[in-house]
């Protein structure tokens, strides 16, 4: 949460905040002239702070001579639960590959009955080199799926921390 001091009246710091908005291509969700403006900005393939899709809610108090303004980001609750799915899919996807690398591995030690063996045969793989290419390519799955989450994750957060960076600037830019 932030806020901001301004010299100017509740209307005219409205006014002069909804302008910078509209001209900064925000999209207005909610109105409550002269209390309360509510915009989007941002959009869902974004991952850096100032681009991510998010909330932000402005709130005008009068103050003294001037106007207090309070503002407040949040994540939209779809996007929060678009992160979640995808890195649980993501993850129940690592380990299925996991087991079907332990399960190839198995097949190949082992010479017993298994999916990862009835892989190899629909594959076409009969020799030992070409099971260890399976499992190569599916280590090689994993590791990317892996970085993704990884990814995924640290850039949640960043942009959680930084969220207030894009208020912080429109409010800057009032006299």
């Amino acid at each position: 949460m932030l806020e901001r001091v301004t010299v100017l009246a509740p209307n005219k710091a409205y006014e002069e905040l909804r302008r910078i908005l509209l001209r900064e291509k925000c999209k207005i969700i909610e109105e409550d002239a002269p209390k309360k403006i509510v915009v989007e900005q941002g959009s869902w393939l974004d991952c850096s702070p100032g681009t991510y899709k998010k909330k932000i809610s402005f709130y005008f108090v009068p103050y003294n001579s001037g106007t207090r303004i309070v503002s407040n980001t949040s994540r939209p609750p779809e996007k929060i639960a678009e992160t979640i799915i995808g890195i649980i899919i993501c993850t129940l996807i690592i380990g299925f590959l996991w087991w079907l690398i332990l399960d190839v591995k198995a097949y190949i030690e082992e010479a017993r009955s298994s999916i990862g063996g009835w892989l190899l045969e629909l594959l076409g793989y009969t020799g030992f080199r070409q099971a260890l290419v399976l499992i190569n390519i599916l280590e090689f799955l994993v590791f990317i799926l892996v970085g993704i989450v990884v990814f995924g994750i640290i850039s949640e957060v960043y942009c959680y921390a930084k969220r207030e960076v894009v208020a912080e600037k429109f409010l800057s830019l009032l006299p």
